[in-house]
């Protein structure tokens, strides 16, 4: 966590920090099925796997979550990661989404079922709206309680007040 240190106050002690992922496909296993199956290619393919990977690499040892609901699981692992801090399960979340498309299949079945914008735009709530557009990326956020994050003198950017999904 760059700008952090870890264990030097109580919100980041390491078995209090949880990670908490929005992921929606599992592509690169999917059109790697016919490669050789060796140690790590259900932990490096699989999403349910990603956030223990990053949990295991920092050595954080709170929860550790991957939310798949489609195009808000980003929106869904915040709202888990933001109930998993109110409820005390942990005292700092890690919470990120991600979507890296790679197999061509999921293009083709969204389009012939008529998901996908034959314009470009998606449009969103305009009446000419035929569709939706996808895109890849990656972004994560460290959360804490508001408390927390003034007692450590972190630069705060939002204030969440709530979630729902």
């Amino acid at each position: 966590m760059s700008g952090y240190v870890p264990n030097r106050t109580p919100s980041t002690r390491l078995d209090r920090i949880g990670t908490f992922y929005g992921q929606t496909s599992d592509d690169w296993r999917e059109i790697n099925a016919a490669q050789e199956v060796d140690t790590y290619f259900i932990t490096g393919g699989v999403r349910a796997f990603g956030p223990g990977r990053i949990n295991y690499h920092f050595g954080f040892s709170g929860p550790s979550l991957n939310v798949d609901t489609a195009c808000s699981s980003s929106a869904a692992a915040m709202n888990v990661a933001c109930s998993s801090l109110w409820a005390r399960d942990c005292d700092t979340a890690i919470v990120g989404g991600l979507s890296c498309m790679t197999n061509s299949d999921i293009f083709s079945g969204l389009s012939r079922g008529q998901f996908l914008s034959k314009k470009g735009p998606c449009q969103t709530f305009d009446n000419e709206a035929d569709g939706y557009c996808r895109g890849d990326g990656c972004a994560s956020v460290v959360v804490k309680r508001l408390e927390d994050a003034e007692a450590d003198q972190d630069r705060i950017l939002a204030v969440i007040l709530g979630t729902a999904t």
